[in-house]
């Protein structure tokens, strides 16, 4: 192996973004590269020119699972309390529970609204934090 083979393999070895690479050849000789990964950028961007418009009337509002469980349109032991869309709600009002084994926890609206659509079917397991419920 001589100095243009090991210059190839290195640059073969750097496109193919690989970290390590041993190479023994039949004459004895052995090579052994490692490289170091690439330093992070840090630089850094020019401030803005002019202030930016909000955009957080513009995302989308959700209630969310307030923990892990099954998501309850409704009460198990009522037929009667699904919200539908377009209902309108008020801050405290009850919107669904979360079942985590025998215990239920209410979903809760934090300020009034009405619903623009449910995300969850019935009885579908959630994580915490899971939108439920798009609102406007």
């Amino acid at each position: 192996m001589n100095a243009h083979d090991i210059a190839r393999l290195v640059r073969r070895l750097e496109a193919g973004s690989i970290s390590a690479c041993e190479f023994d050849d039949s004459d004895g000789a052995s090579l052994r590269l490692r490289f170091a990964p690439a330093p992070p950028d840090t630089t850094l961007a020019p401030p803005p020119t002019a202030p930016l418009a909000p955009v957080c009337s513009a995302l989308p509002q959700v209630i969310s699972a307030p923990r892990f469980g099954l998501y309850l349109h409704r009460h198990p032991l009522s037929d009667a309390g699904r919200v539908e869309p377009g209902q309108a709600f008020e801050a405290g009002d009850t919107l669904g529970f979360i079942q985590a084994g025998e215990r239920l926890l209410p979903v809760q609206a934090a300020a009034a609204g009405s619903v623009s659509r449910l995300l969850v079917a019935h009885g579908a397991l959630v994580g915490h934090g899971q939108a439920l419920i798009s609102i406007r």
